[in-house]
């Protein structure tokens, strides 16, 4: 499989297809962390700065979104208004 690039996205797509119809188990060496902005549900997506891995968006099924500019040490409310702008 090649890398996708902005023209051709058919292997990312092909992942994905995969995803939704098979169980995929990652690698060993692979550790997986739970993270999110407080009680927020499961995320319908995520994105990661290409450049910056400190910036990160979730999308949780609550209806908000939420930004974090630490990696997903604290999230900030994009949506719902949250006293002084305050994060989680």
């Amino acid at each position: 499989m090649s890398l996708a690039t902005t023209l051709n996205h058919e292997p990312i797509n092909d992942y994905f297809k995969t995803l939704n119809t098979e169980i995929v188990k990652s690698a060993e060496f692979v550790n997986w962390t739970q993270f999110g902005s407080g009680n927020a549900g499961y995320s319908e997506a995520v994105f990661i700065h290409p450049t910056d891995p400190n910036i990160v968006f979730n999308f949780p099924d609550m209806f908000n979104s939420y930004r974090s500019t630490d990696g997903g040490s604290t999230w900030l409310s994009l949506t719902l208004p949250t006293p002084k702008g305050g994060g989680f």
